[in-house]
């Protein structure tokens, strides 16, 4: 990445600026990075590592009832799905330091920042909405599950959702 994209990336992390496009966002190789990152450090953690308890984390698979929701809702689903990733960090960063594994978290937290942010800005909304129906969540208890349920959940809800936003944005 040349100097340009870093000074883009840090503008976007840094400054709640409105950009005048929302393409750069649409570029399916801004979410291929984020899913290559999160492959590469789920195929490093050979080593096994049981978490002393359970960590509820978002489902990430799509079912029909999910996807009848409107985009709003969805939208919201995922900052709360981001938001128990985040909340689970502390203790995941615990556990991982018991099992003696070097994991960088930081850049976990840091990539899921960078989505939310360009989450609110493809949809230029800051308010969520309430859903009308109990989200789903699951337990899981090793670090490889946790990174799995992660990229499934970029690969499935995230995806889906910036897909159908950037389609409605191209035809505005």
């Amino acid at each position: 990445m040349g100097v340009t994209g870093l000074l883009i990336l840090l503008q976007m992390l840094l400054i709640d600026v409105r950009l005048v496009t929302s393409l750069p966002f649409c570029d399916k190789s801004v979410l291929d990075h984020f899913i290559k990152s999160i492959t590469e450090q789920q195929k490093a953690m050979n080593a096994p590592c049981l978490f002393s308890e359970n960590i509820t984390l978002p489902q990430p698979s799509l079912n029909a009832e999910w996807t009848r929701l409107q985009t709003s809702q969805q939208e919201a689903e995922i900052h709360r799905g981001f938001q128990l990733f985040l909340d689970s960090v502390p203790k995941v960063t615990t556990f991982v330091s018991r099992c003696k594994l070097e994991v960088s978290l930081q850049r976990f937290s840091s990539n899921i920042r960078t989505m939310t942010n360009i989450l609110k800005r493809v949809t230029q909304k800051t308010e969520t909405q309430n859903l009308e129906y109990e989200e789903r969540t699951l337990s899981i208890s090793t670090l490889q599950q946790f990174y799995t349920v992660y990229k499934n959940f970029l690969i499935g809800k995230y995806k889906t959702v910036i897909i159908s936003l950037c389609k409605d944005l191209q035809r505005r």
